[in-house]
């Protein structure tokens, strides 16, 4: 090859080269360029990393917020059905009571106990005494009741009336076969009360015969003299309110009072039967007759008794009247009182006064009150167990408590 082009070839190599390597800077430039873009830029993807942050931080917080409002939704809730399941818990166990009570007031049967003393007698006497049975059955042919009063092994059975219920389909059938029952344990005295007084008066039914028959001793307005395990009694009977005299007098029950002081001349020991107690209690006869023992029922023990309250309702007594079954008796201060005031009264009206003259003798007299076993179904029984109520006489003198 001439040297010439040896010389031209290398020429044009040293270009090539040269070129390439001011490429080589020209990218080498850029690059710096571009890095000092990079190196500039960095602060900005700074600021924009911190509100990302921040965005995060306030949307942490939110979802907190949520949980913490969740929570309390759930708390709220859970507290909710807490209360709704108590409440259903206490409906249901409010329900069942009551049913249990309605049934138990309806179909139970109970015997209470009561024991007195007095010096009247020489021989103890048990006295069973039911009342205001209203139609209803305890057993097949009342065969729970009869067999009750047997378990009791009375010396008598005082019956005070309201057998049955009037105005409904009178079941004197029943009455009767229960009296005849009774009669086999015990010598039974029956007085009337106010389902038994329309069906005589209005009815004209013989119930004197029919109860008599079935073998009771029927006492109304009259009395007995009898022996009961060799002890005299007397044992009488009315359906009266039985006002001390000088109401008597002024409200024209003359004829009740004539015969409560027929009844009560006596040296025996008394026992009255008498359905209506409300002038026993309210009115102070106890105080105004000497009868050792009154026995009466009508007031159903107040039918619907209610704890701490007592009965709701008493016929001829009102709402919430107090004590309406036990053992009612006075006391010798009221007793003087009572006369004192009756005196006062007689004077002021210009009655006779001479029954109230001087102080008197006190002798104890006592109200036998029972709830009775039924009710006329106007109102049902309620905490109110059917009674069948038992009294010892003691024979000596003493006080009056409850024998378990």
């Amino acid at each position: 090859m001439p040297t010439t082009d040896r010389t031209t070839s290398k020429t044009q190599s040293a270009a090539k080269t040269a070129e390439h390597l001011e490429g080589s800077e020209e990218i080498f430039e850029a690059s710096e360029e571009d890095a000092g873009v990079i190196i500039h830029s960095a602060p900005e993807d700074q600021t924009v990393s911190d509100t990302d942050n921040t965005s995060t931080n306030s949307l942490m917080a939110s979802d907190t917020e949520n949980q913490d409002q969740a929570q309390k939704i759930r708390k709220r809730r859970k507290r909710r059905r807490i209360i709704l399941r108590s409440l259903a818990a206490l409906l249901l166990f409010l329900a069942l009571f009551v049913t249990y009570e309605l049934l138990i007031s309806r179909y139970g049967l109970k015997t209470t106990h009561y024991t007195i003393e007095t010096d009247r007698i020489a021989e103890d006497i048990r006295v069973v005494h039911l009342t205001d049975l209203h139609d209803a059955v305890f057993g097949k042919d009342n065969s729970r009741l009869i067999e009750k009063v047997r378990e009791q092994d009375p010396d008598v059975i005082f019956f005070t009336g309201d057998i049955f219920n009037y105005k409904q389909e009178v079941k004197v059938d029943k009455a009767v076969s229960l009296l005849k029952a009774l009669c086999g344990i015990a010598p039974v005295y029956f007085s009337y009360g106010n389902h038994e007084m329309p069906l005589i008066q209005n009815d004209g039914v013989d119930l004197k015969t029919l109860f008599e028959a079935a073998g009771a001793v029927v006492v109304e307005r009259s009395y007995v003299d009898t022996e009961i395990k060799g002890q005299a009694l007397r044992i009488g009977g009315i359906y009266g309110y039985c006002l001390p005299f000088l109401y008597a007098l002024e409200t024209g029950r003359e004829d009740e009072t004539a015969f409560l002081r027929d009844f009560q001349d006596t040296d025996r020991f008394t026992c009255l039967l008498c359905h209506m107690p409300v002038a026993w209690i309210r009115q102070h006869s106890l105080y105004d007759y000497d009868i050792d023992c009154v026995f009466s029922g009508h007031v159903h023990g107040g039918q619907i008794i209610l704890p701490f309250a007592g009965g709701v309702y008493g016929p001829d007594m009102g709402w919430f009247p107090g004590k309406m079954a036990g053992i009612f008796e006075t006391d010798e201060s009221t007793y003087h009182s009572f006369r004192k005031d009756m005196k006062r009264w007689a004077q002021m009206y210009h009655f006779d006064s001479s029954d109230y003259e001087g102080e008197g003798t006190y002798r104890p007299s006592r109200l036998i009150l029972s709830t009775g076993l039924g009710n006329t179904d106007k109102v049902p029984r309620f905490n109110n167990i059917p009674e069948i109520l038992v009294l010892d006489i003691k024979a000596k003198g003493g006080e009056n408590k409850q024998r378990e």
